[in-house]
């Protein structure tokens, strides 16, 4: 399904899906069933011109869904729509992948994606950087957030000394220590000792965006340095 698929506006909904089953030598059988798989029946003698954008979206999914693909690929199909509009296409993605299809998802709403896609890959004109489970990539977000008032690359310096901190990347005054969240105090504790005054500490918790933003910036500055 492309970003902004077209359709016949003086033809219903079923009858577009009929051009499209006669031409791609599907068996008209087939209609009922796709627009029963994406809550169309009841609307599906009216005119595509009378339908609203989310409409539109499912049933450009349907016609996708006629020749029973085992691979469907979606670009940007939540495009123009209402809040209730997205939260529609999002549940027929689920539905539709808890009966076997394999959804290719292409999307710059990386929230939608974090809670649609089950695996990720990012791309980068062309290359891809950085790709797997969604969970497994949040969890390389996850983490202590930490402000200090003062000097900040000290608090760093003293932090990369404890054994169970691994990365500690800083943005101006905040700090991003790869440690578990369960470790707040001991860290909070750590800094006090070393008379670093610290203004705020709590869990962070990663999302796709931060990181998409995070390996894209890294990239960024890879190739600028080459």
């Amino acid at each position: 399904m492309i970003e902004q698929p077209a359709f016949y506006p003086y033809l219903s909904g079923r009858n577009n899906l009929r051009v499209l089953a006669q031409v791609g030598g599907v068996p008209e059988s087939r209609i009922d069933v796709v627009l029963k798989m994406v809550d169309l029946e009841p609307r599906a003698r009216d005119r595509l011109q009378t339908y609203s954008q989310g409409m539109k979206q499912r049933l450009a999914i349907a016609a996708a869904l006629l020749p029973n693909p085992r691979v469907i690929i979606l670009d940007e199909p939540t495009n123009g729509l209402d809040p209730a509009g997205m939260v529609e296409i999002r549940d027929l993605i689920h539905t539709l992948s808890e009966q076997g299809h394999t959804i290719f998802l292409s999307s710059h709403l990386l929230f939608e994606v974090e809670q649609v896609c089950h695996r990720v890959a990012i791309l980068k004109e062309g290359r891809v950087l950085a790709q797997g489970r969604v969970d497994e990539l949040l969890q390389r977000g996850r983490g202590i957030q930490v402000r200090v008032v003062g000097d900040p690359a000290r608090a760093v310096e003293v932090l990369r000394t404890v054994e169970w901190v691994g990365e500690v990347r800083q943005q101006d005054t905040l700090l991003l220590v790869a440690a578990p969240g369960s470790r707040t105090p001991e860290i909070n504790a750590l800094l006090a000792r070393h008379d670093i005054p610290v203004a705020e500490i709590r869990a962070h918790e990663g999302s796709l965006e931060q990181f998409f933003l995070e390996i894209t910036h890294h990239e960024r500055g890879a190739s600028q340095g080459k």
